[in-house]
């Protein structure tokens, strides 16, 4: 990337983050809308993910839904401090400021995408277009319209790879090394392994192991200090074991169709039965298990474009003029949260931010090679379609979360309609709209 063009990517990177903020800002809302304005107060409901104890994180020190160091080891001394000073700052309600903070975590994680695309050489063209197929996805629709904690884990895989991309341009100085582990280490704890790929590809053994060793002291300490301000934090571990290879997540299968199809294409919405006390009438919104595709006519023909796409990143990834340095740790990162997400947790779509902008990445590596513009007319393609049915879908979930959330819609003959099956849902039952 050539330094004289910087001017205008910064154009770019502003008025993609700007639209995507928008975007998340007004999801958000109108989700908030169908909730009569309890959005904060669902728990598992959407799609497994743990609204209530996020929003109770940011919002209540004292609240015992800072237990979670295990997972999130430093998410509460990041999370809490960031939103009270928004409160402050802007004088606006804590669930205003939650949706603005959602908002502002998309505007980074699709300023991230971009960066890495022209960091590894692909034109500017080509890194908005696929920047733009990021937003369009299902996993970006969906999730930055919700307080999660993956946004800001995803933005920290990101960071990593945007940092070894940039190491082809500069020496960077040891220090940034432990900022970047101790950055990947404090959102989700499994993140971390991207701080630690990139931190072996790039020292020395000995330096590595001090870099990893300084990193955790002061993850350590940090746990220290947020353990005396949060005292619910003093309560490190916690059993994860149910969540490994659990029979309610249908098998490595349905785990993988979820990874390489649901994460871009939201499929056809399922009610399955809960797994946590925070379901209504024990039913959730879910997409495992479900038919990759499936949401609608578009998302059936979205599919052929993204398969294509995907097949011919795989030999791209290997023929592509990038720094063999990045093509290293994206593909271990790659592989990794792929693996982990195929053994761990009952709804796989609840962690596809942090693995849909890798395949993005994954399948921009296309242009870097004589297939680009097929890769550019695939996704060219691919971006109204899945746009359509992602669209369609989150809408169709929405209301049905309203239904759900609000207990309007489902009569005991309707919930009679769910059946026994090895998932715990009925493949035929269609939320009612």
């Amino acid at each position: 990337m050539k330094y004289k063009s910087i001017s205008k990517d910064i154009a770019v990177i502003s008025a993609l983050a700007l639209c995507m903020a928008i975007g998340s800002y007004l999801l958000s809302g109108w989700l908030n809308e169908q909730m009569q304005n309890l959005l904060v107060w669902v728990s598992d409901l959407w799609f497994d993910a743990d609204i209530v104890r996020i929003y109770l994180i940011m919002t209540d020190r004292l609240s015992e839904e800072h237990e979670s160091p295990f997972r999130h080891p430093l998410f509460s001394i990041i999370a809490y401090p960031t939103m009270q000073a928004m409160i402050s700052i802007l004088g606006i309600s804590p669930p205003r400021a939650l949706r603005l903070l959602v908002a502002i975590s998309a505007a980074l994680w699709v300023g991230c995408i971009y960066i890495i695309m022209r960091l590894i050489g692909c034109k500017k063209f080509d890194a908005t277009v696929f920047s733009v197929l990021a937003a369009s996805s299902a996993s970006s629709i969906f999730w930055f319209a919700v307080p999660e904690t993956f946004a800001m884990g995803s933005i920290s895989i990101l960071t990593s790879l945007a940092f070894i991309a940039l190491t082809r341009f500069r020496k960077i100085n040891w220090i940034w090394y432990v900022l970047l582990n101790i950055f990947t280490l404090s959102i989700t704890i499994t993140n971390w392994t991207a701080g630690i790929t990139v931190t072996c590809i790039k020292l020395p053994f000995r330096k590595f192991i001090v870099t990893l060793a300084l990193a955790l002291a002061v993850a350590l300490y940090l746990l220290l200090i947020q353990a005396e301000l949060f005292p619910a934090s003093k309560k490190l571990f916690r059993n994860e074991s149910g969540y490994i290879l659990s029979v309610h997540a249908g098998g490595l299968l349905n785990s993988l169709k979820a990874i390489l199809a649901h994460s871009m294409i939201a499929p056809d919405l399922l009610l399955q039965r809960g797994l946590s006390l925070g379901s209504v009438g024990g039913l959730v919104l879910s997409f495992q298990g479900t038919p990759p595709g499936s949401g609608s006519v578009w998302g059936t023909i979205a599919l052929i474009p993204w398969a294509l796409l995907l097949c011919l990143s795989v030999r791209s990834f290997f023929i592509a003029n990038i720094d063999p340095s990045f093509r290293l740790a994206l593909g271990i990162i790659l592989a990794g949260q792929v693996f982990l997400h195929t053994i761990y947790g009952f709804e796989t779509f609840l962690y596809s931010l942090h693995f849909l902008p890798l395949l993005i990445i994954f399948a921009s590596l296309t242009t870097l090679t004589r297939y680009r513009k097929v890769a550019l007319i695939l996704a060219l393609l691919l971006i109204p379609l899945a746009s359509i049915n992602n669209g369609a879908q989150f809408k169709k979930s929405g209301i049905c979360l309203g239904k759900l959330g609000l207990q309007t819609t489902l009569s005991e003959n309707e919930q009679k309609m769910l059946k026994d099956s090895p998932l715990g849902f009925d493949s035929n039952y269609k939320c009612g709209i």
